[in-house]
């Protein structure tokens, strides 16, 4: 009895210290199976994870637009693979915030200045037309539902697909846009400051001049997110592009947004709620109040 009991002390003995050498074993074969399992989908994630790291930190300078696309880029990416990228887009604010520091005007190194971003001005006064006006052929005015939940504060300038030269209505800065692809044609939509509160919009734009061309990157994205880009003055009258419209429709966009005047449209949300009716920027708008479509909310014939 004493030699049973003493093997089966042996044995339960042994069995407790094999057991946990067995358990850490499977343990470790375990998690290296998971790290050889990761996709190259996976992998990639987490470098553009670390990226992101390390271009945010406050000590990092800017990246530069073309850089800062292809980041975007790699964002939808794998937002379409069903990646978590919510944390990465609330980043892209900052890489924005970045290139727009980037390309301001420098002060001076001999005689520093405050840098003057923008001259405050309401009121300006459009002094040139911003297009061939013998080639529209009717104005959908500034202002109107296209839906219930979709409203348009920018005009629809109907050309009939004629190649239409654009022109700058008054003194203004290029400041932001993006080159974009829609209906498969590749275009842009710009963005010029005339003053702190003032700022003008075309849209479906097809053949910018080559200064704004060099300040957009060669491929064009997907959506129509815009961004900060270099600055480029005009004056009025300066050409600045030409367009054939959207596709098939002929039409291209013309509009003009002010902080200072907000519309206090019921319903109508971000952007749409400071857009104006451009006509009203001209002394003369009469040659194009004749162009309406019909009255809409902002623009009054």
């Amino acid at each position: 009895m004493k030699r049973i009991l003493m093997l089966l002390f042996i044995l339960i003995t042994a069995c407790t210290t094999i057991l946990p050498d067995s358990n850490e074993h499977s343990i470790i074969d375990n998690n290296t199976e998971i790290q050889e399992e990761l996709s190259e989908d996976e992998i990639s994630f987490k470098e553009l994870e670390n990226t992101f790291k390390i271009v945010t930190n406050p000590d990092h300078d800017a990246i530069g637009i073309k850089r800062a696309d292809e980041l975007k880029s790699q964002v939808d990416y794998f937002a379409d693979k069903g990646f978590e990228v919510q944390h990465l887009q609330d980043s892209l604010h900052i890489i924005d915030a970045k290139n727009i520091e980037f390309i301001l005007p420098k002060e001076d190194t001999v005689a520093p200045e405050p840098i003057q971003i923008c001259t405050s001005n309401p009121d300006p006064v459009f002094t040139h037309e911003f297009t061939d006006t013998t080639k529209i052929v009717e104005i959908s005015p500034s202002g109107f539902w296209i839906t219930p939940e979709i409203f348009k504060g920018h005009s629809f300038i109907w050309t009939e697909g004629n190649n239409v030269p654009l022109y700058a209505p008054v003194d203004m800065t290029l400041r932001s846009g993006v080159f974009n692809i829609e209906n498969n044609q590749s275009q842009y939509i710009l963005y010029f400051e005339v003053s702190c509160e003032v700022t003008i919009r075309f849209g479906h734009v097809h053949e910018p001049i080559n200064a704004i061309k060099e300040v957009f990157p060669d491929v064009p994205r997907e959506d129509t997110r815009g961004y900060a880009v270099e600055r480029i003055d005009f004056k009025a009258g300066d050409l600045i592009a030409h367009t054939r419209g959207n596709d098939p429709s002929g039409n291209w966009d013309f509009g003009v947004y002010n902080t200072d005047k907000p519309n206090n449209l019921p319903g109508v949300e971000s952007s749409s709620k400071i857009a104006n009716c451009p006509y009203d920027y001209y002394e003369n708008s009469n040659i194009y109040k004749e162009l309406y479509e019909v009255e809409s909310l902002l623009c009054k014939k």
